[in-house]
């Protein structure tokens, strides 16, 4: 019988004799490290008397660099997906306490010259946070009610990556934290930071240039998508939650390797208001109807929307006529996705909900 050492030997073997250029084909790994600072944008006039804040934290990456001769060709620029763990000290430790991210993230680096890359960031997850709101004992925190809540991260940066193991980077970075509605008070966190970073490869990093990569552009994508969603909104401090559901048609027209113009109609029932009005007594309808536009990053089979929309139809208006909101959506098996949304006022979460699309 064969030991466990030849076959060992012969996998490591039959390994070398593929070439350098299967080695290269591989994705590689990192680590990163990184320190925050910024300030606490005060949005509401419910949370200022909370006063300014400057807070900081620091994070960890791990990071898979994606193979550039697979995925190069899609976005013109080198991909990278990640999770990252951090922790952000949010400058009043007796109100908001510290917030503990955790979240994952895609990355494409963008090659300006030898070296230097331009960078985009967006992140989705969630962050324990230590200091909830309580009527008795922390009256002031209106901006999370729950020790768990949903985090999303914007960004963009600079980065500097030798073809070696080390590199550097430095990014403006917008974070969001908010339970979506489920439980009251909820004003959210919205905080900017800056943050340097440093990064570590376990193999030297390989770019090739432009010229040696297949650059002819892939189909564009003409999709139209149903997708059916859910949420859940509370509508005070109370812990119950009530169902928001509802059905969106959407468009989506791919007008460069990376971005696409997309646009929709959207109908959903809320629960939560429907008893708000019962409790009033008041006989309006808790249907609405909107519209929404805006533009969607396309990296394979994942999208990552960012829409304005417009109420066309409601009766009950407690907040603003618009709203943005922003999404991700994974296309995990033909032309099915998984995905989810938030729905923002301005700074203001109002729910977050989970999507299933057919797109066709």
């Amino acid at each position: 019988m064969l030991s466990r050492g030849f076959w060992l030997r012969w996998a490591l073997c039959s390994l070398g004799s593929m070439g350098s250029d299967w080695l290269i084909a591989q994705s590689n790994d990192a680590f990163g490290l990184r320190a925050e600072t910024g300030f606490l944008i005060l949005h509401s006039e419910a949370i200022a008397p909370i006063g300014s804040a400057s807070p900081w934290g620091v994070g960890v990456d791990y990071i898979r660099e994606l193979d550039p001769d697979l995925h190069y060709p899609n976005c013109l620029c080198f991909p990278r997906i990640g999770f990252s763990l951090t922790y952000h000290h949010l400058d009043k430790p007796n109100i908001l306490g510290s917030s503990f991210p955790m979240y994952g993230f895609v990355e494409p680096h963008y090659r300006l010259s030898g070296p230097w890359f331009f960078h985009l960031r967006g992140g989705m997850g969630f962050a324990f946070q230590t200091t909830p709101y309580d009527a008795e004992t922390n009256p002031l925190n209106l901006s999370y009610s729950l020790y768990l809540n949903t985090f999303v991260q914007l960004g963009a940066g600079f980065s500097y990556r030798p073809e070696a193991h080390w590199s550097a980077s430095l990014s403006a970075i917008y974070n969001h934290s908010s339970n979506g509605g489920i439980q009251e008070p909820n004003k959210g966190l919205n905080y900017p930071t800056l943050a340097l970073g440093v990064e570590y490869s376990l193999r030297p990093r390989v770019f090739k240039s432009k010229t040696a990569l297949n650059t002819s552009p892939p189909t564009p994508k003409r999709l139209w998508t149903l997708e059916a969603f859910a949420a859940g909104k509370a509508i005070d401090e109370t812990r119950v939650t009530y169902a928001v559901y509802g059905l969106e048609g959407s468009y989506l027209h791919q007008f460069s390797r990376v971005s696409a113009w997309d646009a929709g109609l959207e109908l959903l029932r809320n629960a939560a208001y429907e008893q708000v009005l019962d409790n009033a007594g008041t006989p309006a309808n808790h249907f609405e109807a909107s519209v929404l536009a805006g533009h969607s990053f396309v990296m394979g089979r994942f999208t990552f929307s960012q829409q304005a929309g417009v109420y066309v139809y409601r009766d009950y208006a407690p907040t603003p006529d618009w709203f943005q909101r922003y999404g991700v959506n994974y296309y995990f098996w033909n032309n099915l996705s998984l995905g989810a949304n938030i729905r923002v006022h301005g700074h203001v979460a109002e729910f977050l909900d989970v999507r299933l699309g057919w797109g066709f």
